[in-house]
């Protein structure tokens, strides 16, 4: 399960994408790790742990992350999150 939210890579576009996650769902990132040309931000919605990715070449997507995928509620979760980005878009 993998959304992609935009092929923009710039970190001003994935600060931006991050609040409005954060704010959208009211979760803050429980882990985070940046590099040279991308940043993994974790988020834990509804026990589900999601995260957003930058990677320069490919740009933003969200996505469950490995080892939730078989929380019962991955799935609604991550529906929630398209349903979301798609009314955005």
């Amino acid at each position: 399960m993998e959304l992609r939210i935009t092929e923009d890579s710039s970190w001003s576009r994935y600060d931006a994408v991050a609040q409005d996650f954060s704010s959208a769902f009211g979760v803050s990132a429980v882990a985070i790790c940046d590099g040279l040309d991308e940043a993994y931000y974790d988020y834990e919605v509804e026990g589900v742990t999601v995260t957003l990715h930058l990677q320069h070449y490919l740009g933003i997507s969200i996505f469950v992350s490995k080892g939730s995928e078989t929380h019962p509620k991955s799935q609604s979760v991550f529906a929630k999150i398209s349903e979301y980005y798609e009314m955005k878009n």
